[in-house]
């Protein structure tokens, strides 16, 4: 088993997978007041409480097994995830894009360009299609970039976005977009379930 997951492809898989879950993870707990008042269910109301250390604990795995990639992955997110909020002040008193020139910067200090700007147009295009695929209930949401774009503009976007991630990092951008279907499907099973324990 061991011997399997020692594999560089199967590593960075998991890595990115893990990753991915992690940032969904993070996501659904930032919305999740925001989700309530759109009627929405995420997965901070499955897991509650928990969600932080799940998320602590996902993330510490997934560094162990790739930490360049990991990391670089859950700093493009953040950037990315920041699209909606450059001008909003942020906790530590900078802007939010101050904090993601310095995370930008710090990221390709730290792994240099080519990791950090794949990781970027990975996050990017899972975000364009996500954005996409969630403009209808989103619909008067200013954070869903279909919206503010234009769907087909969106996913053009995240097709672009997809090509340059295969361009500089195939095995990366494969193993997001496989990772991103099957963290769908997951949430869907969680929540489906969550929904069937509360009306039995």
């Amino acid at each position: 088993m061991w011997h399997i997951i020692s594999n560089p492809i199967v590593k960075k898989s998991l890595a990115v997978f893990l990753t991915g879950l992690v940032i969904k993870l993070t996501d659904d707990f930032i919305d999740r007041e925001y989700d309530i008042l759109l009627g929405k269910r995420n997965l901070a109301d499955v897991l509650e409480a928990g969600i932080l250390p799940y998320v602590i604990l996902i993330f510490s795995l997934a560094c162990l097994l790739e930490p360049h990639t990991s990391i670089s992955l859950f700093f493009s997110s953040y950037i990315i995830g920041m699209t909606t909020n450059y001008n909003a002040k942020m906790p530590s008193g900078l802007y939010g894009y101050q904090e993601s020139v310095i995370i930008f910067f710090m990221g390709i200090f730290i792994f240099g360009y080519i990791e950090m700007i794949s990781s970027l147009f990975t996050i990017a295009a899972i975000q364009f299609w996500d954005d996409y695929r969630d403009s209808r209930e989103d619909v008067n949401s200013r954070k869903n970039l279909a919206n503010l774009l234009g769907k087909v503009e969106c996913i053009l976007f995240s097709i672009i976005c997809l090509l340059s991630a295969l361009y500089l990092d195939p095995s990366k951008a494969i193993a997001a977009f496989f990772s991103a279907i099957f963290i769908v499907y997951i949430t869907y099973l969680l929540l489906r379930t969550k929904e069937v324990s509360e009306n039995s």
